[in-house]
């Protein structure tokens, strides 16, 4: 810079070349500076999903507990209970829903019957057949309080006169002798949408007592 100074250039000039060429490369820098800033800012947060929880739909509910049958589960409150009853070698007993009599919903447990069928593996291939004879059969393996069962489920034609049907859907149990049915009549999709999930929520709270 002292070379223009040389050739004449005033001093007051040289310092306000100097002071552009600050302020040019100080404002280049704030730039760079400045965009460097926004681009991190602008960087999409990364949406941590929130952790729904799932309500249980039987907090509301009824225990229901059997020291002759050994067994507790959870109903409906609006649900009644039928009361327990000799069943040949054992007991039966059940739930119905008494809202809705055009389709009747009943949920039945038995332990320890087995007259009829000596062996589990002979009742379970008579039920087979049974279910096969209806329409759409399903089976299905399932847990019930941790011991394996065999669920299976069939619409029957009952009152073939005015065309009525009952959906049942039977599991058996070997270990604990447990017979489960739950029958709908006038069965449909809309009673199925109902009447379904209050049966798995049911079996879900399904414990033996002893």
């Amino acid at each position: 810079m002292w070379k223009y100074l040389n050739r004449g250039i005033s001093t007051p000039i040289a310092i306000g070349i100097i002071l552009i060429l600050v302020i040019i490369v100080g404002g280049f820098t704030w730039w760079q500076y400045a965009e460097i800033r926004k681009s991190e800012t602008n960087i999409p947060e990364v949406q941590i999903p929130e952790k729904k929880e799932v309500k249980d739909e039987t907090t509301d509910w009824e225990t229901y507990i059997s020291p002759g049958m050994g067994f507790s589960i959870k109903y409906p409150i609006d649900w009644e209970v039928n009361p327990e009853i000799p069943e040949d070698n054992g007991k039966r007993m059940s739930f119905s829903d008494p809202s809705n009599p055009l389709h009747r919903a009943e949920f039945t447990i038995t332990r320890g019957t087995g007259s009829y069928f000596p062996t589990f593996e002979e009742l379970l291939e008579n039920e087979r057949n049974v279910a096969q004879s209806g329409t759409d059969p399903e089976e299905k393996h399932i847990s019930l309080d941790g011991y394996p069962a065999i669920a299976l489920s069939y619409t029957e034609d009952y009152i073939r006169a005015v065309g009525g049907n009952i959906r049942i859907i039977h599991i058996l149990e070997k270990e604990n002798e447990i017979e489960m049915f739950l029958t709908i009549e006038n069965f449909d999709e809309s009673n199925k949408a109902k009447y379904f999930p209050i049966f798995d929520q049911m079996l879900s709270t399904f414990k033996f007592i002893d």
